[in-house]
C-alpha cells in the first residue's frame, strides 16, 4: 500500500516508555473482556492484559510515524508473532516504538503456503497481529486472504483502526464524500487501463445516476500515462486531484483537470505514491 513509513522529515519526539505506552493505551474496551454485557459496576478492567487470542488488523502510519495510535502499540506488544507485507519496512515501525516481537512476512508472493500454518497457530490460542507496508491492512494487499481463512474457522478477527490513505485522501480533496468507489491500482496495460475507464464512464455516466467519487492507487511512473488516459475518455476537461506523499515531509494535494495536470507532469518527474480521485459526473 502507498506510501512506506518515513520518518525523516518530521519532528518526533522520543516514544514514550513501554509502561507509559501501555497506561494510555487503555480504554474501556478490553479485547479479552469483549461481551455482550456491561461489566458489575465494583468490576475492574485490566488494561495491561494481554490481547484475547485471535487475529488483529493493526492499522500503522502512511507516512508519518506520529499517526500510529496507542491501541495498536499496545497490541503490537502484546502478540505472539507479527505479520508484515515486508519485514524490512516494519523493522522501522516497530523500532520506533520499542516493539521487540517476533515477525514474519506474509505477501503475495507467500501468502497462499503459509496461511494453513497461520490457521493453526490461530486455532491454538494463538494472538497474530498482521500489518501492511503502510495504512489498513485488507486494503489493497493480501490481508483478505487470511482474514477469510480465519473467520472460515470461527476464529476472531479484531480491526484495530487508524491510517487509510484513500480515506485520507478523499476527505481533503473537496470531491464529493457522500459516495466513494476504491478502484484499486489501475491496470498495468494501457489497453486495459483505457477498458476500465470506458466501463466506469459508460456505468457511472449518466445524470441521473448518483455516481461515487473514484479513488485509485497510482504508481509514479504510471501518473503521466494515466492522466492522458483520463482526458482521452472522460474529456480534457475531467476534473481530477492527485494527492502525493500523504502525511510526508512532501504531501502535495493537486486539483485540476487532466489536460492540465498532464502538462504540468511534461515537465516534472511524479515521485512519490499516488492517490488519483476523479468524479464521473464531472462533479466537485
Amino acid at each position: 500500500m502507498p506510501p512506506n513509513p518515513d520518518p525523516s522529515g518530521f519532528p518526533s519526539e522520543n516514544p514514550a516508555s513501554e509502561e507509559e505506552d501501555e497506561t494510555l493505551a487503555g480504554s474501556v474496551h478490553d479485547e479479552a473482556a469483549d461481551t455482550d454485557y456491561a461489566p458489575d459496576t465494583e468490576e475492574t478492567v485490566d488494561i495491561l492484559s494481554a490481547p484475547a487470542p485471535g487475529l488483529y488488523l493493526v492499522a500503522t502510519p502512511i507516512g508519518n510515524l506520529e499517526d500510529m495510535t496507542y491501541r495498536a502499540v499496545r497490541i503490537l506488544k502484546g502478540s505472539d508473532l507479527i505479520l508484515a507485507e515486508d519485514t524490512r519496512h516494519s523493522r522501522v515501525l516497530l523500532g520506533h516504538y520499542g516493539i521487540a516481537r517476533p515477525s514474519e512476512s506474509y505477501n503475495d508472493f507467500n501468502k497462499e503456503k503459509r496461511t494453513p500454518g497461520y490457521i493453526n497457530r490461530l486455532k491454538e490460542g494463538g494472538r497474530l497481529a498482521l500489518i501492511c507496508d503502510a495504512g489498513t491492512p485488507g486494503i489493497a494487499d493480501p490481508a483478505f486472504n487470511l482474514v477469510k481463512a480465519a473467520l472460515a474457522e470461527g476464529i476472531k478477527v479484531y480491526p484495530i483502526p487508524g491510517p487509510c490513505a484513500m480515506v485520507a485522501a478523499v476527505t481533503a480533496s473537496g470531491l464529493p464524500t457522500d459516495r466513494f468507489a476504491f478502484e484499486n491500482f489501475p491496470p498495468k496495460k494501457s489497453a486495459q487501463r483505457l477498458r476500465k475507464l470506458e466501463t466506469l464512464k459508460q456505468r457511472w455516466g449518466g445524470e441521473e445516476q448518483h455516481a461515487p467519487t473514484l479513488i485509485f492507487y497510482v504508481s509514479p511512473h504510471q501518473v503521466r500515462q494515466f492522466l492522458e488516459e483520463i482526458a482521452e475518455v472522460f474529456g480534457p476537461d475531467m476534473h481530477v486531484v492527485l494527492a502525493r506523499e500523504i502525511t510526508k515531509k512532501f504531501e502535495e494535494f493537486l486539483s485540476d483537470t487532466a489536460a492540465k495536470l498532464r502538462e504540468y507532469y511534461r515537465e516534472r518527474t511524479p515521485r512519490g505514491e499516488y492517490v488519483l480521485l476523479l468524479h464521473p459526473q464531472n462533479k466537485r
